[in-house]
């Protein structure tokens, strides 16, 4: 919604200022050319467009099975999870941003030197609209449900501005209408989109690499050496005091269980430990390492995990 609202405000900032060319545009953009070969031609085109799709989705599919892939994936469960086991969750937001914005910027490049001109008016609000309901209906989280998600929208698109004129017996953007409709019942029926419902029937294999080198192994601390210490640690939201001045100390070897009643603060307590939230006051060590003012990812990385009370799992990704 929030890039929507920024495309709204764009497409009328471009559309008033006499250096973008207000709603003139740009005009007499050059065909491309192979050679001597100017692709005026649409078929040729058409060509050139789908090589374009298939680079572009071979891409994204590369980009997605690999580890920043995976981190971005893992956004959709929650950024709170993906940070507490290492996700740099800003950077991983805006990698997303940026290859969205050159997919974009490269469609945009193939649009103009198909139509030799551009101008703002075909990327208004409808537009913003169209490429949303693209993503909802195939399916956001799958590279085939936004192939799946474009196609149904062109097609059911032609087919409406032919249709629904002569039903309702006069002209207008009546489709925009029927979209919104289709949707909120897309959102209600099916929120992860119509591709989920195909890969079930067909199941999808991710590719597993069986052979790969073992993880290095971290250097454990000697027995009964101190790892984590807390020390007068305290969280207060207004009037209520949530950790009060809690203070413990954990060796190597062992077991430290931390109990109490609904609502006493054990869950804060945890998330003052993993840099989820940060304490009022108190310190935490870990190996001798202040933690407190550290990122969430970053006390992940020195090697401090945790679960979560309502389980945060990422329903599109599988345990490998």
């Amino acid at each position: 919604v929030g890039t929507i609202a920024w495309s709204v405000s764009l497409y009328y900032t471009f559309a008033n200022l006499d250096l973008f060319g207000r709603n003139d545009g740009i005009s007499a953009i050059p065909p491309l050319s192979l050679g001597d070969l100017r692709l005026i031609d649409g078929r040729l085109y058409f060509t050139v467009i789908w090589i374009g799709v298939v680079l572009a989705a071979l891409a994204t599919g590369n980009l997605l099975d690999s580890r920043a892939g995976r981190a971005i994936r893992a956004l959709r469960g929650g950024a709170l999870a993906a940070a507490s086991f290492g996700v740099n969750t800003p950077r991983a937001r805006t990698l997303a941003f940026i290859y969205a914005a050159m997919l974009a910027a490269f469609a945009g490049w193939l649009y103009a030197h198909m139509q030799r001109s551009v101008n703002p008016t075909p990327f208004g609000l409808n537009a913003g609209i169209e490429y949303l309901l693209m993503a909802v209906l195939g399916g956001a989280a799958h590279v085939p449900g936004a192939l799946l998600g474009a196609g149904l929208v062109t097609v059911v698109n032609d087919a409406l501005q032919d249709l629904l004129p002569k039903i309702i017996g006069e002209q207008g953007n009546f489709e925009s209408i029927v979209f919104g409709a289709i949707l909120v019942l897309a959102l209600q029926a099916s929120p992860e989109g119509i591709w989920p419902h195909i890969a079930r029937v067909r199941p999808m294999h991710h590719r597993v690499h069986p052979d790969a080198p073992a993880l290095p192994v971290r250097a454990k601390p000697v027995r009964g050496a101190p790892v984590l210490t807390v020390h007068a640690l305290r969280r207060c939201f207004g009037g209520l005091v949530a950790v009060n001045d809690v203070t413990f100390a954990l060796s190597a070897g062992e077991i430290v269980g931390l109990i109490g009643p609904n609502g006493a603060g054990k869950s804060t307590t945890f998330n003052l430990l993993t840099g989820v939230d940060r304490p009022g006051a108190g310190t935490v060590e870990f190996l001798g390492q202040a933690l407190v003012g550290m990122t969430a990812p970053a006390i992940a990385r020195l090697g401090i995990a945790r679960t979560f009370q309502q389980v945060k799992l990422v329903a599109s990704m599988s345990v490998i």
